[in-house]
């Protein structure tokens, strides 16, 4: 622990309620997210340095395959 880097978190503020993916980035294991809202210009960046693990889902195809099971209507 004594060559940890610790960096000051600074909330972001007035962040819109409603946000899409504009890219997802996987290089040099730096995850980078990139959201946009509709309403302004401004994009909103997540960078995760270091980044072990993460999984990825297309919600579009998983509801589509919940319809298939008869025990969830």
């Amino acid at each position: 622990m004594l060559n940890s880097k610790i960096n000051k978190w600074d909330p972001i503020h007035d962040i819109p309620n409603q946000l899409y993916l504009n890219s997802l980035r996987d290089e040099a294991n730096i995850l980078t997210v990139l959201l946009s809202n509709v309403d302004t210009d401004r994009d909103i960046s997540i960078v995760f340095d270091g980044v072990i693990s993460y999984q990825s889902v297309i919600e579009t195809c998983s509801l589509e395959q919940l319809e298939k099971y008869h025990y969830l209507k």
